[in-house]
């Protein structure tokens, strides 16, 4: 009978080694300064064992192409995990399964998080299978010795565990452990044990195979469905996001690290191609910039990118598209706007939405209260030029559905202005008694012109925002949406005109 200790034990000793690890990590942290840039210290990469081939090897070409120093610190998912809940301390965090990351991100010790490459399970045995292992069921048997990772410390521990769990083996597989097997923190230790014969077979992920000798992979259905996704995660702790982020890129990038990845068995995911600096092209209805234009630049300065914003009507927005521009992104006035150039852009979704509103000079000198009154002979009306301007286009459908196109068009007395701006200049200034803009547009105005309700279920505005298809920076450009659609952006809505809507359908097309 084997002397394996139980699992108890092992996460016991575990956690004493872990403790007694704490002061060197304290040490480690103080960094060292880098060669090329006095006074930053080195990056601190907290990585899972299964991955450091490849990862070796793209932090020695990150070294050498950017001058930067990182320190790598290897060990089980889990256990470094760990580590981090203690600590609280490094720049980035890659795990071989992405809960350990979102379990981070939920413990908020993580930030932003990117994809990396997928990895399958598979049952590693010696070369020429010589116990005729055909499936986890052989695991079982009395004449095979078998190694799998700790659930607590190893990604591929965890996994191995959830899919015996769901056969009703996981506590036949225990008994096996402790009767005539091992248990190990990283998969590269029980790719190992199978490679110098200290077991029969083992649960790793599918790169071991190349990376070890005298083995090979038997694979079976139950472990095909469990693909584990390579995530790495930057740290809160990060005490400067834009180096961390830029060694986060160089990892993740399409003609980078994912290049390494690839070469070392794993499967890569989508990737940004990289750039020192990548500069993403934004483009927005002007309405949306005083809600979104501080947040980008808090954006572009954490994550060391330019954002080139290009704030116009969505109309002429929409014409540049046409021509032949490209941008990464584009959070539009309307929906409608969106629906021009609908083909381009991917994972649309809903923002905000802000109502329609009839504008009139201070103590409204006209009394006009509704849209008919805009078709009175002795009332001027401002709109948005129809064809440059989502708000102009807008107010032209306005009218139609209300049946008064035909009457209000003779008392469009100025209808060329590409932005709500010049309307709303307009009617404050008396040259026209009255307009429509939207009401985010004047928000903050009471002492200077009269906001009337319109009720017509047509007055209102809705603002989608979407990564273009071919983007070269598409998980740049997801973060950088994802920091105007989150939660916290509500009150900046809101105290702009807008209601939050993120997590509402799009309109159907």
């Amino acid at each position: 009978m084997s002397t394996a200790p139980p699992l108890r034990i092992i996460l016991i000793t575990g956690l004493i080694l872990f403790v007694g690890s704490i002061g060197l990590l304290s040490w480690l942290g103080t960094g060292q300064e880098t060669d090329n840039r006095p006074g930053e210290r080195s990056l601190l990469l907290y990585c899972a064992a299964g991955i450091k081939e490849p990862v070796e090897a793209i932090i020695q070409q990150y070294e050498r192409e950017t001058g930067r120093r990182v320190q790598i610190e290897y060990g089980g998912s889990g256990t470094l995990l760990a580590k981090l809940e203690v600590i609280q301390h490094g720049d980035i965090y890659i795990a071989g399964d992405d809960s350990f990351v979102q379990k981070a991100r939920q413990k908020k010790l993580v930030r932003e998080i990117i994809p990396v490459a997928e990895m399958k399970p598979i049952i590693l045995v010696a070369e020429g299978n010589p116990k005729g292992i055909r499936g986890l069921m052989d695991l079982l048997r009395e004449d095979v010795k078998v190694a799998l990772g700790n659930p607590e410390a190893a990604a591929v521990g965890k996994m191995a565990k959830q899919v015996l769990s769901d056969l009703g083996k996981w506590e036949a597989m225990e008994e096996a452990i402790l009767d005539r097997g091992v248990t190990k923190p990283t998969v590269n230790e029980l790719a190992l044990d199978v490679s110098i014969g200290s077991v029969d077979a083992a649960i790793v992920f599918d790169p071991m195979v190349s990376m070890f000798e005298g083995v090979e992979a038997v694979t079976d259905p139950n472990l095909d469905v469990k693909s584990q996704q390579v995530t790495l995660g930057v740290l809160e702790a990060a005490d400067k996001p834009a180096a961390a982020l830029h060694l986060a890129r160089y990892l993740a990038g399409a003609n980078r690290g994912l290049l390494q990845f690839r070469e070392k068995g794993f499967t890569p995911a989508v990737g940004d191609e990289w750039a020192e600096t990548p500069i993403l092209e934004f483009y927005s209805g002007s309405v949306n910039r005083v809600s979104i234009d501080k947040k980008i630049r808090e954006f572009e300065i954490r994550e060391g990118v330019v954002v080139n914003r290009v704030y116009n009507g969505c109309g002429i927005l929409v014409s540049q598209m046409r021509a032949g521009a490209n941008p990464d992104a584009y959070f539009a006035c309307d929906t409608t706007y969106m629906d021009d150039v609908y083909e381009r852009f991917r994972d649309h979704q809903m923002v905000t939405e802000t109502d329609m509103v009839l504008i009139t000079a201070k103590g409204n000198p006209k009394g006009i209260t509704t849209l008919q009154d805009l078709a009175r002979k002795d009332v001027k009306v401002a709109t948005s030029n129809p064809e440059y301007s989502a708000l102009g286009g807008l107010t032209h459908e306005l009218f139609r559905h209300a049946g008064l196109y035909n009457e209000i068009l003779p008392r469009i007395t100025f209808g060329d202005a590409p932005t709500a701006d010049t309307v709303v200049l307009r009617v404050r200034t008396g040259r026209e008694d009255a307009g429509i803009v939207y009401r985010a547009n004047v928000l903050g105005m009471p002492d200077e012109i009269e906001v009337l309700d319109i009720h017509h279920p047509r007055a209102v505005a809705g603002q989608p925002v979407a990564v273009a298809v071919g983007t070269a920076y598409p998980r740049l450009t997801e973060r950088l949406i994802a920091t105007l659609v989150a939660p916290g952006m509500k009150e900046l809505y809101e105290a702009a005109g807008f209601r939050y809507k993120v997590g509402m359908e799009m309109p159907a097309r």
